[in-house]
């Protein structure tokens, strides 16, 4: 049996409806019975109501679970504590296998001077790089601003410092960085080998791709390659899918802008971005994208 915890977001929904499809035997944990429903409406069986900051509840789900997925929820005081209690539950059950999905900047630190991201309790990671060109337009649609402010944002070392609700509680200011820092973070990451994707090869290339992830992930867990479900969780997640089903229901983590899956195009920025911010981000970011074949 599976668990997953943070069933509901941007990425929660969509590994819920593919693992449906697939027929895989889960359970979720969901804190209220709002969420609950919305879960059992989606087709989920085995949803368990509670709240995983109270003593026990932890314990209690991951007794008859053999692995589990834990997606963060976005922009919490308690972010810290939350996700070091899920771990420290796994520990104690002694669980087969354990999953964390997270957007950081591999070299955030917590405020007791500790790595976020240490040899200690990550085997490996899997990180998504694109084109900051294509990067700039997306991250303008999401937050409604101009093109110069978020190719500004992208320059910005302190970016997303914002979203550092309470030092006291959370992450010091730097969680993700600009593009460059974040993108070498995790490549030169020291302790763990980081299987690197590019966007652009899961657009152009999906199930090659989608391979060579499971077969890193498989250095950790070991199981079968299914074709056909391999097929399904493409076919799922594709940009068309997922944009049909934010215009028929919504989409949880929509930012300020008109809708979250805007174009998922590569080379937008040919059409779409003004050729001088064009020209400033390959000046500011040029090691990289010489490095990953960008220009």
């Amino acid at each position: 049996m599976k668990l997953i915890i943070g069933a509901s977001g941007a990425v929660g929904i969509p590994t819920i409806k593919n693992m449906i499809k697939s027929g895989h035997e889960f359970c979720v944990l969901s804190s209220n019975e709002e969420s609950a429903l919305k879960l059992r409406a989606l087709g989920v069986v085995n949803v368990i109501v509670g709240d995983y900051r109270e003593d026990g509840v932890l314990a209690s789900v991951m007794r008859d679970v053999q692995s589990v997925c834990y997606i963060p929820a976005r922009h919490i005081e308690d972010e810290l504590e939350v996700g070091k209690s899920i771990v420290d539950a796994a520990k104690v059950v002694k669980l087969d296998h354990f999953l964390f999905c997270s957007a950081f900047n591999a070299f955030t630190i917590n405020i007791n001077g500790f790595p976020f991201t240490n040899s200690m309790n990550t085997a490996g990671g899997i990180y998504i790089v694109r084109d900051p060109r294509d990067v700039a337009l997306s991250l303008s649609n999401h937050f409604n601003i101009s093109h110069q402010e978020a190719v500004d944002n992208m320059k910005n070392m302190q970016h997303y410092e914002f979203y550092d609700v309470n030092l006291s509680k959370g992450f010091k200011r730097t969680i993700m960085g600009n593009w460059p820092s974040n993108y070498n973070s995790w490549r030169y990451y020291q302790g763990r080998d980081i299987h690197l994707v590019k966007y652009e090869d899961m657009i152009k290339e999906p199930t090659n791709t989608f391979y060579k992830i499971l077969k890193y992930i498989n250095l950790f867990k070991s199981f079968d390659l299914d074709e056909k479900k391999i097929k399904n969780a493409i076919e799922t997640t594709s940009f068309k899918n997922l944009s049909k089903m934010e215009n028929e229901k919504g989409f949880k983590e929509l930012g300020s802008g008109s809708n979250f899956f805007r174009k998922g195009k590569i080379g937008d920025w040919q059409e779409s971005l003004e050729p001088r911010l064009a020209k400033e981000i390959e000046n500011n970011f040029k090691k990289e994208m010489k490095e990953l074949g960008y220009i």
